[in-house]
């Protein structure tokens, strides 16, 4: 087996788990464990539509062999990949790039600072490339300190993202973990949520940081 289609297979077996294959052998009646592995066996036929890959995770081999690095991507499998920086590369060149290797980039990692500061391009750029989502993947120590600190981001993101619905595009922001420490008896994420214009913000869900952070996604 080799890792294109090892990723088919283990997306297969995840969709199953996850549509009660693990959950049929812990029903009572033998009509529902009939029902539930009925169900199970359907949903291992069905494979995921797209799998993709958070560039940030391999940004130190991306950074010394960008090309090199997309084509190994490319190779395994995937058939997304999320961006986490550009290397120096044009936003041409790696819409190019995407097309020869046959990949999709629905969604780019922007830091905040580069969106406040240039705010036409990082959405030219994004249209250029093709992505559909600019994303917020990080709020700084200093940005984040009070509540109001969050009401304050929550009007600056669903400024920005009018921009972005306006050019086609969604904007949306990553999670870590300190969003779900309480501030003053209420969670920062529950700020966001409640003063964000959901018209215009998304929430790009990092279920690894919501966990870590003691909660259940």
């Amino acid at each position: 087996m080799d890792r294109r289609q090892f990723l088919t297979t283990s997306a297969q077996a995840t969709g199953a788990l996850c549509a009660g294959g693990v959950l049929a052998a812990c029903t009572s009646d033998s009509a529902d464990r009939e029902t539930a592995a009925a169900d199970s066996s359907a949903s291992a036929a069905t494979s995921l539509p797209a799998i993709g890959l958070q560039l940030y995770t391999i940004r130190s081999v991306m950074k010394n062999n960008f090309r090199g690095a997309m084509e190994k991507v490319a190779d395994m499998g995937y058939d997304e990949v999320e961006f986490a920086g550009y290397y120096d590369r044009s936003p041409q060149e790696i819409s190019t790039l995407l097309t020869n290797l046959d990949l999709a980039s629905p969604a780019t990692h922007i830091p905040l600072q580069r969106i406040r500061k240039a705010p036409d391009e990082v959405i030219q750029t994004a249209k250029t490339i093709g992505h559909q989502y600019v994303v917020c993947p990080y709020l700084a120590e200093s940005e984040r300190a009070s509540l109001e600190d969050y009401r304050q981001l929550a009007e600056e993101f669903s400024a920005f993202g009018e921009r972005c619905t306006e050019a086609g595009l969604q904007f949306a922001y990553h999670n870590h973990d300190f969003e779900f420490t309480e501030m003053d008896g209420t969670r920062p994420y529950d700020v966001l949520l409640k003063e964000t214009d959901p018209a215009h913000v998304q929430m790009e869900l990092d279920l690894y940081w919501i966990i870590e952070a003691g909660h259940d996604p």
